[in-house]
């Protein structure tokens, strides 16, 4: 229905309209379709050096 393209169309536009210089996004390589998205919208795949942790606390279970 293009929600997911206008939300990140007008999460651009404001960034712009505030001087944010870089915007960030992250998504599992399973999202296709959404990665597709922000590909589509000038995005690129940067290397990242996240890391995460789950706690004993946390419902993810890897």
């Amino acid at each position: 229905c293009g929600a997911g393209r206008a939300l990140v169309e007008a999460a651009v536009r404001r960034s712009a309209e505030l001087g944010i210089d870089t915007l960030s996004l992250t998504s599992a390589p399973r999202r296709t379709a959404a990665r597709t998205l922000y590909r589509s919208e000038g995005f690129r795949e940067a290397e990242t050096t996240l890391f995460r942790l789950w706690t004993e606390n946390s419902n993810v279970k890897i």
